[in-house]
């Protein structure tokens, strides 16, 4: 599927640059590497992800895993004594500061806020413990198994950070795509795309995702069926989509299959594609137009019709 070639590509494209990063001292990067990932306190649900990006050091916070977006907020780092494992932060547009102490294993940190309380995040690779059926219910119901998919999507109700990650991002990880040892730092910097998608994250070479609801379609009584938009960008603005995938979920969540069915993708101003489709039943055409440029510099395009057939183990031929 081409979409896991692009997916392949992307990942050992963002994997290949964090070696370039010379900002830092070997001694810092080294540190950074050790504590970035993901943190809860199971008391009060709040999360702190850590990551070193491109050239940069970024945390964010969020008040619980199921807040939205625009609740997630953009943290910064103010000093750091790696001899002590202690780092002081301070929120983005906020005069509030706080100090992680980092365990020595780096599973855990507690953090010391400005009135002398105390919390302790503990390293976790998922927050969100809502079943599949939760995630279903976002998605409104389409009466009837014929659906046009069009080219520009409109769907402007966000899924979560942390839901799109478990529903949908984290699934595309298996041992089919990525060596099972890589799987971690695979994710981890897809839920950074994610974080870096929200709208208080600073731009980043990572680009950035953000993920849509748009339908629930009744195609098979063997599995679910989703739309999906996903927006985002690239290589540090190389290139950007807005799109729109169809998933295919087993009763138990598991995802089947998904396919690109629908958006724009414009890559460097050398290329743009616009793609829209009609579902019927178990049958999809997907209409292509290559506009072998940008659109607004070249009208003219050249059209390319696909046939995908809905299997009744949820993939597509």
């Amino acid at each position: 599927m081409k979409l896991k070639q692009i997916l392949i590509s992307v990942v050992i494209y963002l994997l290949s640059i964090v070696s370039l990063q010379a900002q830092y001292s070997e001694q810092t990067e080294n540190y950074y590497k050790k504590i970035q990932g993901l943190y809860q306190d199971t008391k009060t649900n709040e999360i702190v992800f850590i990551l070193l990006g491109f050239g940069r050091f970024d945390l964010f916070y969020q008040p619980n895993p199921y807040c939205l977006n625009t609740q997630v907020k953009v943290m910064k780092q103010l000093s750091l004594d790696v001899a002590k494992n202690q780092m002081q932060i301070e929120f983005a547009k906020s005069n509030y500061r706080c100090t992680f102490l980092f365990a020595r294993d780096h599973q855990s940190f507690i953090c010391k806020n400005p009135d002398g309380s105390q919390q302790t995040f503990k390293r976790t690779k998922q927050v969100i413990h809502k079943p599949f059926a939760y995630f279903l219910s976002l998605f409104p119901k389409h009466t009837t198994n014929r659906y046009y998919v069009p080219p520009r999507p409109a769907y402007k109700q966000e899924l979560p950070v942390q839901i799109a990650w478990k529903f949908l991002t984290a699934k595309q990880f298996n041992d089919d795509i990525f060596p099972a040892k890589d799987l971690d730092i695979y994710g981890e910097y897809y839920l950074y795309r994610l974080f870096l998608g929200t709208p208080h994250a600073k731009g980043s070479y990572y680009g950035a995702n953000t993920c849509y609801v748009v339908k629930q379609l009744s195609l098979s009584p063997n599995f679910y069926s989703l739309l999906v938009r996903e927006k985002g960008v690239i290589k540090g603005g190389e290139g950007s989509y807005d799109t729109t995938f169809l998933y295919n979920f087993s009763k138990k969540g598991e995802l089947l299959g998904y396919l690109l069915v629908g958006g724009a993708q414009i890559g460097m101003g050398h290329f743009e594609w616009h793609t829209s489709s009609t579902i019927q039943g178990t049958q999809i055409k997907v209409l292509v137009k290559d506009y072998n440029g940008r659109y607004a510099k070249n009208k003219s395009y050249k059209t390319r019709v696909e046939h995908y057939t809905l299997l009744p183990s949820g993939k597509f031929k």
